[in-house]
């Protein structure tokens, strides 16, 4: 039987703290920040241009993931911005489309 206080278990102990402590800072700033305001001005920035819009967006999406930026930003942005209609069939093949880059 392993001791409780020995070395890795202290180190998985700290993982689990610094998560949580990570988790706790970025719901805090969501509340600190103007979340919510810059979403708005996004979407209505991209809305304000059409199809240009998409395809602007669409061209920064695959770029950040070819970039390595996570996808999830992304794709929660494009929901945010152009709602679950447009945003859905907008991210689904971009989401593939930096996956060629290997082949």
């Amino acid at each position: 039987m392993s001791d409780p206080t020995s070395k890795g278990s202290l180190e998985i102990r700290w993982t689990y703290v610094l998560g949580a402590m990570a988790v706790l800072a970025i719901v805090g700033l969501y509340y600190v920040l103007p979340v919510k305001d810059w979403t708005v001005s996004f979407g209505s920035r991209m809305e304000e241009r059409g199809p240009w819009g998409l395809l602007i967006f669409a061209l920064v999406y695959v770029v950040g993931i070819i970039l390595l930026v996570p996808s999830s930003i992304m794709t929660v942005a494009a929901g945010l911005a152009f709602g679950v209609t447009k945003g859905f069939p907008l991210v689904a093949p971009r989401r593939l489309v930096p996956r060629w880059r290997f082949w």
